[in-house]
């Protein structure tokens, strides 16, 4: 019997080597179809450029429609990229972002040209042709260039786990059994199943093909399946439509849904260690070989989850992903903005977020921090705080200001609201170009403000890379940090209450003492000085307001 047990366990630990796959083999060998479009493609001698750009996030059906079919589309992206950045430094006219992520541009299943149609994109149906609701090759390639030539980097939208029912994939399994094992099938699901994140029932997930009598796998309805990465021609073809857009000019790529690539039953959906031994290899084969050539990419995760599990997404700090999305902060700025009475437990919860990831996360790693999506993550701004001005305001200044790369959806700089809808849609809606000019011609509008500290973090080293440190600031009510790198450092004070505070500041505590500062932000009416160069006072902190002194070396 013992014998019978201990080959059992040989058996066993046997099959889960297999399963994980000899390190090197996760897909074949690809350094030959690593070839980036040098015309299309913007060299960078800087590998973590990323880190200093402010990203602007675009749904594309909703930016910007240029031929009247209420979609909008890549040409009108294209028209919109002076607005964006003009690519001269000299100006103040356009925004001032660095870089574009562009929702879904493949071909889907769900498309219709009705504006409140939840074209998502997230079903794609060809992973290697542009949605021809968006425009074409030619299109993408204008826009890569004309982007490139203003300084901006471009990143695209990948979906690695499921496709839409309506792929070829799919329909070739379904109609002749061909590439059936490139799918999750079961005779009889168990019904332990449940969504690959938790909760439903095993009928939410597993579908039936009555031509097989079997079910498919799909975490997100009947009208996805998703990929089997047990199956090496699926990881295999899934890496080349990963190049493809690499090679075509991107540079870099959000990926959804990185937690469920490998989906191995109940209990074992999500946060695989086969899942994340597959993007090391892609940051090692694909990524790192990019940069060798002097095109570095990065990849951005969609790991809608706790600290703990993005951390694992980021391995060492250099050998996984780059860079993971915050969720958590969104509702954190929100809140803390919308209930500044409240400052001295608003200040303990946000400033933990960030004392918390800097003892949570490798040294590299870098976090992208967003106000909303795509997602019902959170309302935009507009929404969340009623319209008021000033609290919509402090929101875009707590994200230009904390630690990590800062992305823009598109409109909230123009003080666009979330839409009638319950469901995703709110966040999509197409965008009223219309409110522009008066907002571009106010200089205390809420797209003046978004210009401005745009700039200020532009200009502002320590405010792009620095190390964040909580300090004290001798007021209850006001949330003190400095962001810190190469001597330099940026004093950031945050009043979340409706009432101005003074401050009084031990510059010696803080290693500031003797230090010239530049008020970045410009006090209005406040009056700020420095006793023997080793106390800072500041009258009056305006309420709802962010204040920025830089201290240069």
């Amino acid at each position: 019997m013992r014998m019978i047990i201990f080959l059992c366990t040989v058996a066993f630990c046997l099959a889960e080597t297999i399963s994980l796959f000899p390190k090197g083999k996760y897909f074949n060998e690809i350094s030959h179809l690593i070839k980036p479009d040098t015309t299309l493609s913007l060299q960078e001698n800087d590998n973590e450029w990323y880190k200093k750009k402010i990203f602007y996030h675009i749904w594309v059906k909703g930016f910007n429609d240029t031929n009247g079919d209420n979609v909008g589309d890549l040409r009108g992206i294209i028209n919109k990229l002076d607005y964006l950045n003009d690519g001269n430094p000299a100006t103040a006219t356009d925004l001032g972002i660095t870089a574009i992520y562009l929702s879904p541009i493949s071909e889907c299943g769900n498309k219709s040209s009705n504006p409140d149609y939840n074209m998502h994109g997230y079903d794609p149906t060809d992973y290697y042709s542009i949605n021809s609701y968006f425009g074409n090759d030619s299109d993408l390639n204008e826009l890569l260039s004309e982007a490139h030539k203003r300084g901006i980097k471009v990143i695209f939208d990948w979906v690695p786990n499921h496709i839409s029912v309506k792929h070829k994939w799919f329909q070739d399994a379904v109609r002749t059994g061909k590439n059936k094992n490139w799918f999750i099938w079961q005779k009889k699901p168990s019904e332990n199943w449940q969504q690959a994140w938790g909760g439903g029932k095993w009928t939410q997930v597993w579908y039936k093909v009555k031509k097989f009598d079997s079910y498919y796998y799909s975490a997100n309805g009947p009208e996805f399946a998703d990929l089997n990465y047990n199956n090496p021609e699926v990881r295999n073809e899934m890496v080349r439509t990963l190049i493809y857009w690499l090679n075509r000019g991107f540079d870099g790529v959000r990926i959804d849904q990185v937690r469920y690539l490998y989906e191995d039953g109940p209990g074992h959906g999500a946060d695989s260690k086969k899942t994340i031994e597959f993007f090391k290899e892609i940051r090692k084969k694909v990524i790192d070989n990019y940069s060798k050539l002097g095109y570095p990419k990065f990849m951005v995760g969609e790991v809608y989850a706790g600290y703990e599990k993005i951390d694992a997404y980021f391995g060492n700090g250099n050998d996984a992903l780059e860079m993971n999305f915050d969720f958590s902060l969104p509702s954190i700025i929100r809140d803390s903005v919308r209930s500044g009475e409240k400052s001295n437990r608003i200040i303990t919860a946000i400033s933990d977020i960030f004392d918390l990831r800097k003892r949570m996360f490798p040294d590299n790693a870098t976090l992208g921090n967003f106000l909303c999506n795509h997602d019902n993550v959170s309302d935009r701004p507009a929404t969340a705080q009623k319209g008021d001005l000033k609290r919509m305001k402090l929101m875009n200044s707590i994200l230009m200001v904390s630690p990590g790369t800062p992305f823009i959806y598109y409109g909230n700089e123009l003080g666009a609201k979330s839409d009638k809808f319950k469901d995703d849609r709110r966040l999509r809606v197409n965008l009223d170009w219309s409110v522009f000019p008066e907002l571009n011609s106010d200089s205390e509008s809420i797209l003046s403000h978004y210009k401005k500290m745009i700039r200020i973090r532009e200009n502002c080293t320590p405010l792009q890379t620095g190390d964040y440190k909580k300090i004290n600031t001798g007021n209850p009510k006001i949330w003190g940090f400095t962001r810190s790198v190469d001597n330099k450092q940026a004093l950031v004070l945050v009043n979340f209450d409706k009432q101005p505070h003074p401050i009084n500041i031990e510059l010696n505590s803080i290693g500031l003492a003797g230090r010239s500062f530049t008020d970045l932000t410009n006090l209005s009416g406040a009056k700020i000085s420095t006793e023997n160069s080793s106390n800072l006072q500041i009258e009056n902190v305006p309420e709802l307001s962010c204040t920025i002194l830089y201290f240069n070396d």
